[in-house]
């Protein structure tokens, strides 16, 4: 792990009030985002330290505000997996369903669930949200927890 961006990671869980431990698997998440963006464009943030900042630490900013106890989270558009595979690192007591219409998208989501031991609670799906008339949905807000299968 790059020593600045680890540093930054670990300040920036503490401001929200989580704990160090979790600098680790989020990296881990990092590493293999960092990997997977050099041949397939997840992403246009490529360093270490913006990944950081923007990526993790602004996908688990909001975990304290989650309510506490197993919840269903549903991640529309969910890209490189921000901010459910965060939360779920963060959180073992959520189940998180990505949905994305890039197929090379939710197979990086699909990669990063197995390698990081996510498998069992973490479910990425290829498919477009589309509304009644089979056009594209748009929300104002998402409301956790989920109540619906997917």
């Amino acid at each position: 792990m790059d020593n600045f961006a680890a540093d930054v990671l670990r300040r920036g869980l503490g401001q929200v009030g989580l704990p160090e431990r979790l600098a680790e698997p989020l990296w881990a998440y990092a590493a293999l985002l960092l990997k997977w963006n050099e041949r397939v464009n997840l992403t246009a943030i490529t360093q270490p330290v913006e990944v950081v900042d923007k990526h993790l630490l602004d996908s688990v900013a909001v975990l304290p505000e989650v309510p506490s106890g197993p919840q269903r989270v549903l991640d529309l558009g969910a890209g490189a997996g921000l901010p459910g595979i965060p939360w779920a690192l963060v959180r073992p007591d959520l189940e998180v369903t990505l949905v994305d219409a890039v197929q090379k998208k939710v197979a990086f989501m699909k990669a990063a669930a197995a390698t990081l031991g996510l498998a069992g609670r973490v479910r990425a799906v290829h498919q477009r949200a589309t509304g009644p008339d089979d056009g594209p949905v748009s929300y104002t807000h998402l409301t956790l927890p989920t109540t619906e299968r997917v």
